[in-house]
Order: C-alpha cells, then sequence, then structure tokens
C-alpha cells in the first residue's frame, strides 16, 4: 500500500490539514511576536491577543498552568509564549502528519484534538460563547471525520 495521493484526499481532509496548518502558523507568528516584543510596551497588547488567539479554552488553560509553573519556579519567560509555541508545533505536526497520510496521523489528531473536547464543554457551559461553541462543534467533526475515516491513510514510516 503506497502513500495516499493528495489528488485522492477528500475536500474534507484537505480543510482540516489547512487549518491544522492555518492555526500552527497563527500561534508561531504569535509566538515570535511576544518573544521578540516582550520589552516593548505594546506587548501588553500582544499578550491580550494573544489570551483570545483560537477562542478555546485550550490555550487559556495551558497558560494558566504555565503561569503557575512561573510563579512556582520564578521562571523568566512568558507563559502565554510558552503555551503558544506549543500550540503551534502541535498543530503544524498535526497537520504535516496528515499531509503525509502516516497510518497512525489520523489517531495523532484524534487525541490531541479529542483530549480537548472536555474542556471545551466545559468553558462551554461555564462560560458559554457562540465562538467557543462553534469552535467545539468544528473539533468534534474534525473528531469524527478522522475517526470515520482512520483507514484511508496507508503510508508507513519509510514507505516512499
Amino acid at each position: 500500500m503506497g502513500r495516499t495521493k493528495h489528488s485522492e484526499r477528500g475536500p474534507v481532509l484537505i480543510a482540516i490539514i489547512a487549518l491544522k496548518f492555518l492555526k500552527g502558523a497563527f500561534f508561531l507568528a504569535t509566538t515570535a511576536a511576544l518573544f521578540f516584543f516582550q520589552k516593548d510596551p505594546s506587548s501588553r497588547w500582544l499578550l491580550r491577543l494573544a489570551e483570545k488567539a483560537d477562542g478555546d479554552p485550550r490555550l487559556r488553560l495551558t497558560a494558566h498552568l504555565f503561569r503557575d509553573l512561573s510563579r512556582n519556579f520564578q521562571l523568566h519567560f512568558s507563559a502565554i509564549v510558552a503555551a503558544c509555541l506549543i500550540a503551534g508545533i502541535a498543530l503544524a505536526t498535526e497537520g504535516t502528519l496528515l499531509l503525509l497520510g502516516y497510518t497512525w496521523a489520523p489517531w495523532v489528531t484524534i487525541f490531541l484534538t479529542g483530549v480537548w473536547i472536555p474542556v471545551e464543554l466545559w468553558d462551554v457551559i461555564h462560560r458559554f460563547s457562540f465562538r467557543t461553541l462553534a469552535l467545539m462543534i468544528v473539533n468534534v467533526a474534525i473528531v469524527a471525520y478522522l475517526f470515520l475515516h482512520r483507514k484511508d491513510f496507508h503510508r508507513h514510516v519509510g514507505e516512499e
């Protein structure tokens, strides 16, 4: 079984891959902006922008954990920068694995997306917004789509 060809990919999978790359690029650009302009007075504005970056509780929860660690261990690196960096790398990795069509790629994305759904659900219940609800629905749809189409991925590590 060979690699799934780009032309064989359905439009939904291509949209998922594009969304992962777009969100990953956004978080990595935010990371760079925050890191390089952290001493600039406008960095407070950038931090507020980053805290609202993807509109779901993922970034908020991750940043909160890093802030707590920063206080406990007196780290001198912004928690939100670390959260954005991790989110950017994870999203870019998901997109790359899906693009390459590895057999286990949908499972990585199912796990990395699905693990946040309970947190998103809690956020929708306790801090309802249509934006958060829409993002949760999109993430549930991504998990469902990849689960239903997981057998369409045929490439194994080392295959040309």
